[in-house]
Protein backbone atom coordinates (compact mmCIF):
# COMPACT_ATOMS: atom_id res chain seq x y z
CA UNK A 1 0.00 0.00 0.00
CA UNK A 2 1.36 3.51 -1.18
CA UNK A 3 2.34 5.19 1.92
CA UNK A 4 4.35 8.60 1.89
CA UNK A 5 7.74 7.49 1.03
CA UNK A 6 6.12 5.84 -1.92
CA UNK A 7 3.73 8.74 -3.37
CA UNK A 8 6.93 10.98 -3.03
CA UNK A 9 8.71 8.58 -5.07
CA UNK A 10 5.62 9.04 -7.53
CA UNK A 11 5.73 12.80 -7.24
CA UNK A 12 9.60 12.69 -8.22
CA UNK A 13 9.30 10.22 -10.96
CA UNK A 14 6.49 12.65 -12.44
CA UNK A 15 8.83 15.69 -11.32
CA UNK A 16 11.56 14.31 -14.04
CA UNK A 17 10.10 13.20 -17.05
CA UNK A 18 6.55 14.86 -16.94
CA UNK A 19 7.16 18.53 -15.73
CA UNK A 20 8.05 21.13 -18.46
CA UNK A 21 6.54 19.02 -21.16
CA UNK A 22 3.15 19.67 -23.09
CA UNK A 23 0.50 17.02 -23.06
CA UNK A 24 0.26 15.32 -26.83
CA UNK A 25 -2.20 12.42 -26.37
CA UNK A 26 -4.11 10.99 -23.92
CA UNK A 27 -5.88 7.80 -23.08
CA UNK A 28 -8.58 7.20 -20.37
CA UNK A 29 -10.30 3.87 -18.65
CA UNK A 30 -13.80 5.92 -19.58
CA UNK A 31 -15.57 3.10 -18.00
CA UNK A 32 -14.20 3.61 -14.65
CA UNK A 33 -16.21 6.11 -12.63
CA UNK A 34 -15.15 4.59 -9.45
CA UNK A 35 -11.38 5.52 -10.26
CA UNK A 36 -11.78 8.75 -11.72
CA UNK A 37 -14.08 10.93 -9.63
CA UNK A 38 -16.82 12.30 -12.22
CA UNK A 39 -14.21 13.08 -14.56
CA UNK A 40 -13.63 10.18 -16.55
CA UNK A 41 -15.65 11.97 -19.67
CA UNK A 42 -14.25 15.11 -19.37
CA UNK A 43 -10.40 14.49 -17.86
CA UNK A 44 -9.14 13.92 -21.81
CA UNK A 45 -10.83 17.46 -22.75
CA UNK A 46 -9.45 19.40 -19.71
CA UNK A 47 -6.00 18.41 -19.61
CA UNK A 48 -4.82 17.78 -23.24
CA UNK A 49 -2.99 20.36 -24.65
CA UNK A 50 -1.82 21.20 -21.27
CA UNK A 51 1.60 21.79 -20.22
CA UNK A 52 2.49 20.72 -16.10
CA UNK A 53 4.93 23.05 -14.30
CA UNK A 54 5.50 21.24 -11.24
CA UNK A 55 4.58 18.62 -9.43
CA UNK A 56 2.99 19.10 -5.46
CA UNK A 57 2.80 16.08 -2.25
CA UNK A 58 0.75 16.62 0.93
CA UNK A 59 0.63 13.40 2.86
CA UNK A 60 -0.53 11.03 0.07
CA UNK A 61 -2.00 13.25 -2.16
CA UNK A 62 -0.16 14.21 -5.58
CA UNK A 63 -1.27 16.40 -7.59
CA UNK A 64 0.13 17.59 -11.05
CA UNK A 65 0.08 21.63 -11.87
CA UNK A 66 -0.35 22.66 -15.43
CA UNK A 67 -0.48 25.75 -17.06
CA UNK A 68 -4.26 26.84 -16.50
CA UNK A 69 -7.17 25.01 -14.58
CA UNK A 70 -7.97 22.49 -13.79
CA UNK A 71 -5.38 20.40 -12.36
CA UNK A 72 -5.34 16.75 -11.83
CA UNK A 73 -5.01 15.59 -8.00
CA UNK A 74 -4.31 11.26 -7.64
CA UNK A 75 -5.20 9.38 -3.97
CA UNK A 76 -3.20 5.95 -5.09
CA UNK A 77 -5.56 4.23 -2.36
CA UNK A 78 -3.98 0.63 -1.54
CA UNK A 79 -2.18 -0.11 -5.18
CA UNK A 80 -2.19 2.78 -7.12
CA UNK A 81 1.17 3.52 -9.00
CA UNK A 82 2.38 5.32 -11.90
CA UNK A 83 5.33 4.22 -13.95
CA UNK A 84 7.51 5.63 -17.26
CA UNK A 85 7.87 3.78 -20.15
CA UNK A 86 11.17 2.74 -20.15
CA UNK A 87 12.08 3.23 -16.59
CA UNK A 88 12.33 0.79 -13.37
CA UNK A 89 8.89 0.35 -11.27
CA UNK A 90 8.24 0.21 -8.01
CA UNK A 91 5.62 -2.39 -7.08
CA UNK A 92 2.96 -3.20 -4.46
CA UNK A 93 1.60 -6.43 -5.70
CA UNK A 94 2.83 -8.93 -7.01
CA UNK A 95 0.33 -10.61 -10.65
CA UNK A 96 0.93 -14.07 -12.24
CA UNK A 97 3.37 -13.35 -14.45
CA UNK A 98 4.73 -11.76 -18.29
CA UNK A 99 3.72 -8.18 -17.48
CA UNK A 100 6.59 -6.79 -15.74
CA UNK A 101 7.95 -5.46 -18.96
CA UNK A 102 4.52 -4.56 -20.87
CA UNK A 103 3.54 -1.39 -22.18
CA UNK A 104 1.08 -0.41 -20.76
CA UNK A 105 0.86 -2.23 -17.94
CA UNK A 106 -2.22 -4.33 -16.79
CA UNK A 107 -4.73 -2.23 -14.80
CA UNK A 108 -3.95 1.11 -16.25
CA UNK A 109 -6.77 3.35 -16.13
CA UNK A 110 -4.39 6.75 -17.49
CA UNK A 111 -2.21 7.12 -20.00
CA UNK A 112 -0.22 10.45 -20.77
CA UNK A 113 2.08 11.17 -23.77
CA UNK A 114 4.43 13.97 -23.78
CA UNK A 115 5.59 16.39 -26.91
CA UNK A 116 8.66 14.30 -26.64
CA UNK A 117 7.41 10.98 -26.79
CA UNK A 118 7.56 9.88 -22.94
CA UNK A 119 4.37 8.04 -21.75
CA UNK A 120 3.33 7.83 -18.03
CA UNK A 121 0.95 5.34 -17.04
CA UNK A 122 -1.62 5.67 -14.01
CA UNK A 123 -2.38 2.08 -12.58
CA UNK A 124 -4.44 0.45 -10.25
CA UNK A 125 -5.44 -2.90 -10.05
CA UNK A 126 -7.67 -2.50 -6.86
CA UNK A 127 -9.34 0.65 -8.02
CA UNK A 128 -9.61 1.85 -4.58
CA UNK A 129 -7.25 5.45 -5.59
CA UNK A 130 -9.03 8.54 -7.06
CA UNK A 131 -8.25 10.89 -9.62
CA UNK A 132 -10.17 14.24 -9.67
CA UNK A 133 -9.67 17.71 -11.15
CA UNK A 134 -9.53 20.82 -9.55
CA UNK A 135 -9.53 24.44 -9.87
CA UNK A 136 -7.63 25.14 -6.84
CA UNK A 137 -6.25 22.12 -5.66
CA UNK A 138 -3.99 23.84 -2.78
CA UNK A 139 -7.82 25.04 -1.01
CA UNK A 140 -8.47 21.07 -1.98
CA UNK A 141 -5.69 19.76 0.24
CA UNK A 142 -6.89 23.28 3.00
CA UNK A 143 -10.35 21.91 3.01
CA UNK A 144 -9.46 18.01 3.43
CA UNK A 145 -8.15 18.74 6.72
CA UNK A 146 -4.55 17.17 6.66
CA UNK A 147 -2.19 17.60 9.80
CA UNK A 148 1.56 18.16 9.35
CA UNK A 149 3.10 16.60 6.64
CA UNK A 150 5.33 13.92 8.00
CA UNK A 151 8.32 14.49 5.81
CA UNK A 152 8.11 18.59 5.08
CA UNK A 153 5.95 19.70 7.69
CA UNK A 154 7.25 18.28 10.97
CA UNK A 155 6.86 20.04 14.14
CA UNK A 156 9.69 21.34 16.11
CA UNK A 157 10.02 19.42 19.54
CA UNK A 158 7.89 22.13 21.84
CA UNK A 159 5.32 22.47 19.31
CA UNK A 160 5.28 18.56 18.48
CA UNK A 161 4.66 18.22 22.95
CA UNK A 162 1.83 20.32 23.01
CA UNK A 163 -0.23 18.60 19.96
CA UNK A 164 0.36 15.22 21.88
CA UNK A 165 -0.82 16.95 24.94
CA UNK A 166 -3.90 17.81 23.00
CA UNK A 167 -4.51 14.44 21.93
CA UNK A 168 -3.36 12.75 25.15
CA UNK A 169 -6.14 10.12 25.16
CA UNK A 170 -5.47 8.92 22.04
CA UNK A 171 -3.79 5.24 21.29
CA UNK A 172 -0.25 5.75 19.86
CA UNK A 173 -0.86 3.71 17.01
CA UNK A 174 -4.32 5.04 15.88
CA UNK A 175 -2.99 8.48 16.39
CA UNK A 176 0.29 8.20 13.66
CA UNK A 177 -2.85 6.60 11.37
CA UNK A 178 -4.76 9.96 11.50
CA UNK A 179 -3.88 12.02 8.44
CA UNK A 180 -5.58 15.36 10.72
CA UNK A 181 -2.48 14.45 12.88
CA UNK A 182 0.65 13.69 10.61
CA UNK A 183 -0.32 13.22 6.54
CA UNK A 184 1.06 10.71 4.94
CA UNK A 185 1.98 7.80 7.66
CA UNK A 186 0.09 4.90 7.01
CA UNK A 187 -0.01 1.04 8.82
CA UNK A 188 3.96 0.04 7.95
CA UNK A 189 5.33 3.76 8.75
CA UNK A 190 3.69 3.58 12.06
CA UNK A 191 4.73 0.12 12.84
CA UNK A 192 7.96 1.01 12.58
CA UNK A 193 8.23 4.38 13.95
CA UNK A 194 6.80 3.01 17.43
CA UNK A 195 9.17 0.11 17.07
CA UNK A 196 12.24 2.18 16.69
CA UNK A 197 10.85 4.61 19.29
CA UNK A 198 10.04 1.26 21.51
CA UNK A 199 6.52 2.28 22.25
CA UNK A 200 3.75 -0.54 22.10
CA UNK A 201 0.88 0.18 19.51
CA UNK A 202 -1.68 0.26 22.58
CA UNK A 203 -0.16 2.72 24.99
CA UNK A 204 -2.22 6.08 25.33
CA UNK A 205 -0.29 9.13 24.36
CA UNK A 206 -0.93 10.52 27.75
CA UNK A 207 1.08 7.44 29.31
CA UNK A 208 4.05 8.24 27.46
CA UNK A 209 6.73 9.89 29.21
CA UNK A 210 8.31 12.96 27.75
CA UNK A 211 11.39 11.61 26.85
CA UNK A 212 9.50 9.16 24.77
CA UNK A 213 7.01 12.02 23.17
CA UNK A 214 10.77 12.77 21.80
CA UNK A 215 11.72 9.86 20.68
CA UNK A 216 8.32 9.04 18.98
CA UNK A 217 8.94 12.55 17.20
CA UNK A 218 12.56 11.27 16.00
CA UNK A 219 11.50 7.98 14.33
CA UNK A 220 9.11 9.68 12.72
CA UNK A 221 11.68 11.73 11.02
CA UNK A 222 14.16 9.19 10.78
CA UNK A 223 11.59 6.52 9.24
CA UNK A 224 10.27 8.81 7.00
CA UNK A 225 13.56 10.41 5.76
CA UNK A 226 15.35 7.73 5.21
CA UNK A 227 12.66 5.92 3.01
CA UNK A 228 12.83 8.75 0.90
CA UNK A 229 16.36 9.08 0.98
CA UNK A 230 16.53 5.51 -0.90
CA UNK A 231 13.26 6.55 -3.45
CA UNK A 232 11.09 3.90 -1.23
CA UNK A 233 13.56 1.00 -2.29
CA UNK A 234 12.84 -1.53 0.27
CA UNK A 235 15.92 -3.64 -0.86
CA UNK A 236 18.10 -0.74 0.82
CA UNK A 237 16.25 -0.28 4.45
CA UNK A 238 18.20 -0.64 6.88
CA UNK A 239 18.23 -4.51 7.80
CA UNK A 240 17.39 -3.90 11.41
CA UNK A 241 14.28 -2.64 10.43
CA UNK A 242 10.60 -4.39 11.57
CA UNK A 243 9.33 -3.94 7.51
CA UNK A 244 11.30 -6.78 6.22
CA UNK A 245 9.55 -8.83 9.44
CA UNK A 246 6.37 -7.36 9.73
CA UNK A 247 4.63 -9.13 5.98
CA UNK A 248 5.99 -12.92 7.81
CA UNK A 249 2.61 -13.25 9.48
CA UNK A 250 2.05 -16.70 9.93
CA UNK A 251 -0.71 -18.99 11.49
CA UNK A 252 2.50 -21.21 12.99
CA UNK A 253 5.23 -20.99 14.07
CA UNK A 254 7.32 -18.06 15.14
CA UNK A 255 8.49 -14.76 13.67
CA UNK A 256 11.98 -13.43 14.50
CA UNK A 257 13.90 -11.09 13.51
CA UNK A 258 17.99 -10.45 13.25
CA UNK A 259 18.49 -9.47 16.92
CA UNK A 260 16.15 -12.39 18.11
CA UNK A 261 13.07 -10.43 19.00
CA UNK A 262 9.59 -11.89 18.44
CA UNK A 263 7.35 -10.43 16.14
CA UNK A 264 3.38 -10.06 17.19
CA UNK A 265 0.64 -9.35 15.54
CA UNK A 266 -2.38 -7.49 16.73
CA UNK A 267 -5.23 -5.41 15.69
CA UNK A 268 -4.82 -2.02 17.14
CA UNK A 269 -7.05 1.09 15.60
CA UNK A 270 -8.22 -1.16 12.95
CA UNK A 271 -5.17 -2.22 11.54
CA UNK A 272 -3.02 -5.45 11.88
CA UNK A 273 0.04 -4.26 13.92
CA UNK A 274 3.93 -5.62 13.82
CA UNK A 275 5.57 -5.04 17.25
CA UNK A 276 8.33 -6.54 19.51
CA UNK A 277 7.18 -7.13 23.03
CA UNK A 278 9.84 -6.97 24.77
CA UNK A 279 11.21 -4.05 23.29
CA UNK A 280 7.66 -2.34 23.30
CA UNK A 281 6.54 -2.86 26.85
CA UNK A 282 2.72 -2.18 27.45
CA UNK A 283 2.51 -1.32 30.91
CA UNK A 284 -0.47 -1.55 33.49
CA UNK A 285 -2.38 1.61 32.96
CA UNK A 286 -1.21 2.28 29.99
CA UNK A 287 -3.74 1.81 27.44
CA UNK A 288 -7.41 2.64 27.17
CA UNK A 289 -10.77 0.90 28.32
CA UNK A 290 -11.75 -0.26 25.04
CA UNK A 291 -7.83 -1.66 24.75
CA UNK A 292 -8.03 -3.51 27.89
CA UNK A 293 -9.96 -7.13 28.17
CA UNK A 294 -13.49 -7.17 29.87
CA UNK A 295 -13.06 -7.92 33.40
CA UNK A 296 -15.28 -8.47 36.45
CA UNK A 297 -18.10 -10.25 34.99
CA UNK A 298 -19.12 -7.28 33.01
CA UNK A 299 -19.76 -7.82 28.88
CA UNK A 300 -19.10 -5.19 26.52
CA UNK A 301 -20.19 -5.92 23.00
CA UNK A 302 -16.80 -6.54 20.63
CA UNK A 303 -18.76 -3.66 18.22
CA UNK A 304 -18.75 -1.33 20.90
CA UNK A 305 -15.36 -1.97 21.94
CA UNK A 306 -13.68 -1.93 18.31
CA UNK A 307 -16.25 1.53 17.82
CA UNK A 308 -14.04 3.39 20.91
CA UNK A 309 -10.69 2.16 19.88
CA UNK A 310 -10.83 2.92 15.78
CA UNK A 311 -12.68 6.35 16.46
CA UNK A 312 -10.14 8.76 15.34
CA UNK A 313 -9.77 6.88 11.94
CA UNK A 314 -13.17 6.74 10.80
CA UNK A 315 -13.94 4.11 8.18
CA UNK A 316 -10.80 2.06 9.26
CA UNK A 317 -11.54 -1.41 7.83
CA UNK A 318 -13.88 -0.21 4.52
CA UNK A 319 -11.22 0.22 2.30
CA UNK A 320 -8.07 -0.73 3.89
CA UNK A 321 -6.72 2.37 4.61
CA UNK A 322 -7.54 3.04 8.40
CA UNK A 323 -6.36 6.54 7.89
CA UNK A 324 -8.49 8.61 6.22
CA UNK A 325 -9.59 11.75 6.78
CA UNK A 326 -13.47 12.17 7.83
CA UNK A 327 -15.92 14.65 8.08
CA UNK A 328 -17.15 16.80 5.73
CA UNK A 329 -13.48 17.39 4.27
CA UNK A 330 -13.25 16.00 0.52
CA UNK A 331 -11.71 13.11 1.31
CA UNK A 332 -13.77 12.17 3.59
CA UNK A 333 -16.74 12.57 0.56
CA UNK A 334 -14.66 11.22 -2.05
CA UNK A 335 -14.54 7.63 0.51
CA UNK A 336 -17.98 7.60 1.28
CA UNK A 337 -19.54 8.35 -2.32
CA UNK A 338 -16.80 5.41 -3.67
CA UNK A 339 -18.28 3.04 -0.79
CA UNK A 340 -21.61 3.88 -1.98
CA UNK A 341 -20.38 3.13 -5.55
CA UNK A 342 -18.92 -0.02 -4.57
CA UNK A 343 -21.80 -1.53 -2.74
CA UNK A 344 -24.14 -0.71 -5.88
CA UNK A 345 -21.77 -2.55 -8.03
CA UNK A 346 -20.98 -5.81 -5.87
CA UNK A 347 -21.43 -8.75 -8.08
CA UNK A 348 -20.83 -7.14 -11.06
CA UNK A 349 -18.04 -9.52 -13.17
CA UNK A 350 -14.86 -7.49 -12.01
CA UNK A 351 -12.83 -8.62 -15.17
CA UNK A 352 -14.92 -6.34 -16.95
CA UNK A 353 -13.19 -3.17 -15.10
CA UNK A 354 -9.84 -5.06 -15.67
CA UNK A 355 -9.30 -7.43 -12.37
CA UNK A 356 -8.90 -10.45 -12.41
CA UNK A 357 -10.13 -12.15 -8.84
CA UNK A 358 -7.69 -13.84 -7.18
CA UNK A 359 -4.27 -12.44 -9.31
CA UNK A 360 -3.35 -10.43 -6.11
CA UNK A 361 -0.75 -11.48 -3.50
CA UNK A 362 -0.04 -8.76 -0.84
CA UNK A 363 3.99 -8.10 -0.62
CA UNK A 364 5.36 -5.23 0.57
CA UNK A 365 6.22 -2.52 -1.84
CA UNK A 366 9.68 -3.49 -3.53
CA UNK A 367 11.70 -2.04 -6.97
CA UNK A 368 11.63 -4.11 -9.63
CA UNK A 369 14.71 -4.34 -11.15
Amino acid sequence: MPELPEVEHARRLLQRHLVGKLVRSITVDTADDKVFEECSKTFEKMILGKRFVSAHRKGKLLWLEADRAPHPIFHLGMTGAFFIRGEERIRYVDTRGGHESSWPPRFTKLRLQMEDDTEAAYTDPRRFGRIRLSDDPRKFISDSKLGFDALNELPDEAEFLQELERRKRSISKALLLDQSFAAGIGNWVADEVLFQARIHPQRVVGSLSESEKRQLRSSIHNVVSSAVDVDADSDKYPRSWLFHHRWSKSKSGKVVNEEGLEIKFETVGGRTSAFAPKIQRLRSGSRTDSARPVSNGRKVSTKRRKQKSIGIVEGAEDEGEGDEVGGSSPIGNMRRRSRRLAALQHGEDEDRKGVAKGDEVKVPPKRVK
